[in-house]
């Protein structure tokens, strides 16, 4: 379960996982892990100035989404440049900085906070899409860490 809280430019969704916080970074940092819970195809550099890109296919061609990780700190935070693409080109005004969160509650919870601000928050309809887009990647997201094996 999932809360979300909307903010100046831009929200928060918080989602509690039982798992370790190191395995919820992995999951963010980890190509073939993010290829089965995220996106269709991965390309990742997971390092402070590495880039990435996830690719989504649709009937009208290839969604993606594209940036730079600006911090990575083990087991504690991720802070990368977003920025969204679609058949026709880069998505104009759609560009976000999003920052992950773990924190170790013991007993083997962690609570994950994805915060993202930008300019395109600033438009309450498309902060809607964002929060739900978000709260089902949590989802999966869950269902991946915590499946067994």
């Amino acid at each position: 379960m999932s809360t979300a809280t909307v903010e100046d430019q831009g929200f928060s969704v918080t989602t509690r996982i039982q798992a370790s916080p190191d395995a919820v970074f992995k999951a963010w940092t980890d190509g073939p892990s993010l290829a089965r819970w995220l996106a269709a195809s991965v390309e990742i550099d997971a390092r402070p100035g590495g880039a990435y890109v996830y690719r989504w296919p649709t009937p009208d061609g290839e969604l993606s989404a594209r940036g730079e990780f600006k911090e990575l700190v083990p087991g504690q935070r991720i802070v990368q440049s977003w920025e969204s693409w679609g058949p026709q080109g880069r998505f104009d005004g759609a560009d976000a900085e999003i920052v992950l969160e773990f924190r170790d509650l013991g007993d083997g919870w962690t609570e994950m906070v994805q915060t993202e601000t930008g300019p395109a928050y600033r438009d309450p309809s498309h902060t809607d899409m964002a929060i739900n887009g978000t709260k089902q990647a949590h989802e999966a997201l869950v269902a991946f860490v915590t499946q067994p094996g």
